[in-house]
């Protein structure tokens, strides 16, 4: 191409970025793994995304996600998923999946929990909290 070619090539405007994808925080979710904790309480526990036990899988606030909403708890892209599935921000999800991220309150009923009732109990006030709130 000459000068005078290239000199009268328009060039378009750069594209506009995309949105991000606005996030809608399903509630409904939040509030069957509320069920699902408190009639299942020895089956919930903050201390790890899922494992296997003598009662059976307990799973924490994110694994519950997951297995409701019929993914596999285990895979590589699970932590990621499970926010997704919720529709939380990436600010929000260490606030809901991490309990040391919780307000004091809540952190500190389940710290002091003795039983799986106890715990299950902290974790839906927490979460109630959370669909009420957003923090």
């Amino acid at each position: 191409m000459s000068a005078s070619s290239t000199s009268s090539l328009k060039l378009s405007p750069p594209l506009p970025k995309a949105p991000l994808r606005e996030r809608i925080l399903n509630k409904d979710l939040l509030l069957e793994i509320c069920d699902r904790i408190s009639k299942q309480p020895e089956r919930f526990t903050m201390l790890s995304w899922r494992r296997n036990g003598p009662c059976g899988t307990t799973m924490c606030i994110a694994g519950w996600a997951m297995h409701l909403a019929g993914y596999d708890c285990m895979a590589d892209y699970a932590g990621w998923l499970a926010g997704d599935v919720l529709g939380l921000s990436s600010a929000q999800e260490p606030r809901l999946f991490f309990a040391v991220h919780w307000p004091a309150p809540f952190f500190h009923r389940y710290l002091i929990a003795k039983t799986p009732e106890e715990r299950a109990a902290a974790a839906v006030m927490r979460i109630h909290h959370f669909i009420d709130t957003g923090e």
